[in-house]
């Protein structure tokens, strides 16, 4: 798998459009399922945002969205959008998203009509076709996947003879983006998302040749360690510029999925259910220093610091089971039985929590006893675990839309916290106080005051979340 150049080029345009349509309430969204790039293609997807203030609610129908390369304009996938613009503020939508074949593109042009259907042959009824000229041609590489972002600029929205004025900028995403990010792994469309946690926008993506698994972020070393799944590598990026400064291979893997990096960022444990393997590799010298096969199904894995012991858990599934290795010579010192089907963990204040998909529980195990402190009823299909700084535990309920609180140490379900459909992966940030949940069926990242139990924010995506973390 080879990391490709994310793309930058910049187009301000203004677009008055004098005369179109009246209010509307926001009605279709786009729709949501994304090929993902092949053979001599990029990915790109467009989104919309809104700018300036205007004392008027205006709306309007965004359809027909195209690329031009050289005299074939390319049809972006997406249903029409109704925008109503007092509801879109602060937020974005996504407009669409689509494989492109590599090449030059010049122009895009979009359908601005009426948010609610015309009468057929009226005036205005077909809409105003917008098309732009780049300031520079797009040159989309294969594997790319780049981000367009469409800007509703509300400033001046009527004229001195009270016609409404409609304005536009596209932009396309910077070469280095700074500020303190959530990163997202897509792995259907072989994509990283970069979010932007102050205001809960997607602002870049990074295209992979290949799947990718978890993301992890080591703030003293600046590194974004992504596990290449399709390239049984691990890919280190410089968390400032995002580009690629090393490749650490994994010869003895197939499919490694799931990532944990130790508590200094030195060394990533990478484990692998296809080959029955768990191996340990030294970040700073970029080789594998341990590889050991477990004799299990290895899924997800956590580091912990038990009292100055490093230790890894391993979640089983398929031995109904956690394993517990020495984080140094991967050596198993502990194997710990779960009911059913165990999947996310979390370690506060030496308890383990595991989550069981299959008895809709969380068991609660002492690591320094290796046994059973207690088993805590949830929601319905509990998957990720996460803890907060509070000593709150929540658990991603996957068939419930909710999630679990859990006060450490009390070892019973507080309450549901509604989230939205099949939670799969989380992620606390604590200077924000916001808990992002990964809701793969929705295509969406959920972002949860924990302190008022309030959504701030539900953030579109092209593909499917897999995997979070954050700059924290």
């Amino acid at each position: 798998m080879e990391l490709k150049k994310t793309i930058c080029f910049s187009l301000v345009v203004v677009l008055a459009l004098v005369g179109l349509f009246g209010c509307a309430p926001q009605g279709h969204v786009a729709a949501r399922k994304t090929m993902s790039a092949g053979k001599g293609q990029g990915l790109v997807s467009v989104y919309l945002g809104t700018a300036g203030f205007c004392s008027e609610n205006l709306s309007a129908r965004i359809s027909d969205i195209e690329l031009l390369k050289d005299d074939l304009w390319l049809p972006l996938a997406g249903e029409s959008v109704d925008v109503d613009l007092a509801r879109l503020e602060g937020r974005q939508l996504l407009l669409g998203a689509s494989p492109f074949a590599a090449g030059r593109y010049s122009r895009i042009r979009f359908r601005l009509s009426a948010p609610e259907a015309a009468p057929k042959g009226s005036q205005n009824a077909e809409g105003e076709r917008v098309s732009v000229t780049f300031r520079r041609p797009l040159e989309l590489s294969e594997t790319d996947s780049v981000c367009l972002f469409v800007t509703w600029d509300q400033s001046d929205c009527r004229r001195e003879d009270g016609r409404p004025v409609r304005r536009f900028i596209v932009q396309q995403q910077a070469t280095e983006i700074a500020g303190e990010l959530l990163y997202v792994v897509c792995d259907d469309i072989n994509t990283l998302v970069l979010v932007r946690t102050d205001l809960n926008h997607v602002v870049g993506s990074i295209g992979f040749a290949g799947q990718i698994g978890e993301v992890r972020f080591a703030r003293r070393q600046n590194r974004l360690y992504l596990l290449g799944t399709g390239a049984r590598a691990i890919i280190v990026l410089d968390a400032t510029s995002h580009r690629r400064v090393d490749r650490i291979a994994l010869p003895s893997l197939v499919k490694p999925r799931f990532m944990a990096l130790s508590d200094d960022g030195r060394f990533a444990y990478v484990t692998d259910a296809a080959t029955d393997r768990v191996v340990k590799a030294d970040l700073e010298r970029g080789i594998v220093t341990r590889d050991t096969q477990v004799g299990v199904r290895p899924e997800r894995i956590l580091f912990v610091d038990v009292e100055g012991r490093l230790l890894l858990t391993i979640a089983s599934p398929g031995t109904q089971s956690v394993q517990v290795l020495d984080a140094d010579t991967l050596a198993t010192v502990a194997s710990l039985p779960v009911d059913l089907k165990p999947s996310g963990m979390a370690f506060e204040n030496g308890r383990l929590y595991v989550s069981d998909q299959g008895n809709n529980t969380v068991t609660a195990f002492d690591l320094e006893t290796s046994s059973k402190v207690a088993r805590i009823t949830t929601g319905f299909g509990p998957l990720p675990i996460e803890k907060s700084t509070s000593g709150r535990i929540y658990v991603g309920n996957e068939n419930s839309a909710s999630l679990s609180l859990i006060t450490a140490g009390q070892m019973t379900m507080q309450r549901e916290i509604p989230i939205g459909p099949t939670p799969f992966d989380m992620v606390y940030f604590d200077r924000r106080q916001t808990l992002y949940v990964a809701n793969r069926q929705a295509r969406a990242v959920t972002g949860l005051d924990v302190t008022a139990e309030n959504i701030l924010a539900e953030i579109p995506l092209a593909g499917t979340p897999f995997a979070l973390d954050v700059e924290d």
